[in-house]
């Protein structure tokens, strides 16, 4: 946090000297992006509890004219990770289907 605020030229220093109020460098805080494209622990927890509450849910009323279907929250990190899996099985796919042909006499 100390270092991303004094790449911008914020000294939290100043909080300590009472030249900045807590208001404020709460704001600041507020607005840091996650480490790495992670939510904070906060809203991990968060996103676990709903997901929780959501997928029970859901659980009771598959099949029925109700049914519900949750919608579940992914931080920027899961996304990317299941991007990268996507496109690693589309080319592992492509990749054998080739193979495939290739051994078929298909070109």
């Amino acid at each position: 946090m100390e270092a991303y605020l004094a790449f911008r030229g914020i000294d939290i220093g100043d909080w300590h000297r009472g030249t900045m109020s807590s208001r404020k460098l709460l704001v600041l805080c507020e607005h840091i992006p996650e480490l790495g494209g992670r939510w904070t622990t906060q809203l991990r927890v968060i996103k676990e509890a709903h997901k929780e509450l959501a997928l029970h849910r859901a659980s009771l009323y598959v099949g029925g004219p109700n049914e519900y279907v949750p919608r579940l929250f992914l931080d920027p990190t899961e996304v990317r990770e299941m991007a990268d899996k996507a496109q690693a099985e589309d080319e592992f796919t492509e990749q054998v289907t080739d193979e495939m042909f290739t051994s078929l006499g298909f070109t």
